[in-house]
C-alpha cells in the first residue's frame, strides 16, 4: 500500500487509490445530515401518534361498549351513590379549577 500523502505527481507515477480516495471525499455526504433526521423523525413521530390516537379509540369504544351492556346491571347501584358523589366531584372540580396557576383567584 503507498502512502496516503504522494499524489499523483510522486516518481512512482500516479496512485489509482488516492485518486479514488480523493475522488470518493469530494463527494461523500456530511457526516451528519439534520434535514434527514427531522423528516425521519417526523414521519416516525406522526406514525406513533396514529397508533396512540388510534389505539385509544378502541379503548374507549371498547369501554363504551362494555358500561353500555352492564348499565342495567349497575343502573340501581349507582343511582343511589349519585345523590352523594355529584356534589363532592362538582366541589372537586371547582376547588381543581380556583387552585390552578392560570385561573387562580385567590
Amino acid at each position: 500500500m503507498s502512502d496516503p500523502e504522494s499524489g499523483p505527481d510522486s516518481e512512482s507515477g500516479p496512485d489509482p487509490e488516492f485518486d479514488l480516495q480523493a475522488l470518493f471525499a469530494a463527494d461523500a455526504p456530511p457526516a451528519h445530515d439534520a434535514d434527514f433526521v427531522t423528516v425521519v423523525v417526523r414521519r416516525a413521530s406522526r406514525q406513533r401518534l396514529a397508533f396512540e390516537i388510534a389505539w385509544a379509540a378502541l379503548v374507549a369504544a371498547l369501554s363504551a361498549l362494555v358500561l353500555w351492556a352492564v348499565g342495567p346491571v349497575l343502573a340501581p347501584v349507582v343511582k343511589p351513590l349519585a345523590a352523594v358523589f355529584v356534589p363532592a366531584g362538582l366541589v372537586t372540580a371547582a376547588v381543581l379549577f380556583l387552585a390552578h396557576p392560570r385561573t387562580s383567584f385567590l
